[in-house]
């Protein structure tokens, strides 16, 4: 009826199509409604947590993803551990003092230290910074806490 005769085969284009970026998005949109660019943007990289008290956490999985959640969180509180031999951890910035333990918890357990009983997490939001020793958090939780 349009004439057209010929189309490109739909695979790998939209995201919305991958399932992974679809459940991410939904989940952003689920807690926060008015998402800027900004944040779907960050919906692409790194493996993403939500916390029962909604604070959402988005963990680097290599040096390079690492690099690209610093260039584009940077109104979000920024974890990782002392050495820097591991992920870089991203959370809203403003959380509390229990939250950010969490997080920093979080940023151990993806660190190549995680087999230590503590470490030392480096929080950094605007030009605070303070250092936070955490236990790596256990696999049950980051379970619970995944948007798959």
């Amino acid at each position: 009826e349009k004439g057209i005769t010929d189309y490109a085969c739909p695979a790998g284009g939209c995201l919305l199509a991958d399932k992974s970026f679809g459940r991410r998005l939904r989940d952003l949109l689920d807690h926060e409604p008015e998402a800027d660019v900004a944040e779907v943007r960050l919906l692409k990289h790194g493996r993403h947590f939500r916390l029962p008290n909604g604070a959402k956490i988005i963990v680097g999985r290599d040096e390079a993803e690492n690099d690209t959640l610093e260039r584009l969180g940077r109104r979000y509180g920024k974890y990782q551990v002392e050495s820097l031999r591991g992920a870089v951890a991203l959370a809203p910035a403003g959380l509390g003092e229990e939250t950010k333990r969490v997080v920093a918890s979080v940023a151990a357990r993806y660190s190549q230290e995680k087999e230590k009983p503590t470490l030392s997490v480096r929080y950094i939001e605007n030009e605070r910074e303070e250092l936070l020793e955490v236990e790596p958090a256990g696999e049950e939780d980051l379970a619970r806490w995944r948007i798959k």
